[in-house]
């Protein structure tokens, strides 16, 4: 059976509704023009059709698998040229970002180990009080230099640095 005798029966706009496919897909399987639509989606569409109608469209599926089969043996003697120029771009590309990578790295190595330096190098000494060892800083003596009675009062000077 043929697609023109499921359309001499209904219209095509009856068709596109009850199968849910576009008119103009049905307009191009009635002219043979398999061109606008891929190979999937081409014998998608004409199973569905079969389904639906409970036809076989062994012609129109014929047509469309020599349609295609012709596309394959025309497109795979397309040869493709990369630019001479692209692989040596994407090394130098790739080398720049590597380079940036390495700063960051040793940016971070040299950051965390001025903060650590800071902070082990602190010395404590011990004070007894009730029989126990309490450890504090040495800069203890430090903090009387900004109590707040010296920063209240008017005769108050910055500390020496």
């Amino acid at each position: 059976m043929y697609l023109t005798d499921i359309i001499e029966n209904k219209s095509v706009k009856d068709i596109s509704i009850e199968t849910n496919i576009p008119d103009y897909v049905i307009d191009y399987f009635i002219d043979g023009d398999f061109s606008h639509l891929d190979k999937a989606k081409a014998l998608g569409f004409i199973s569905i059709i079969e389904r639906e109608y409970n036809v076989e469209l062994t012609s129109l599926r014929d047509i469309s698998i020599s349609y295609y089969k012709e596309q394959d043996d025309i497109n795979n003697g397309i040869i493709v040229d990369i630019p001479s120029g692209f692989f040596e771009y994407t090394k130098r590309k790739l080398w720049f970002y590597f380079i940036i990578f390495i700063l960051f790295f040793f940016l971070s190595l040299f950051l965390l180990s001025n903060n650590e330096s800071k902070s082990t190098n602190i010395e404590y000494i011990p004070i007894l009080q009730n029989d126990s060892s309490i450890y504090t800083d040495i800069n203890t003596s430090s903090i009387d230099q900004y109590s707040i009675e010296k920063a209240l009062s008017t005769e108050y000077s910055p500390p020496p640095e």
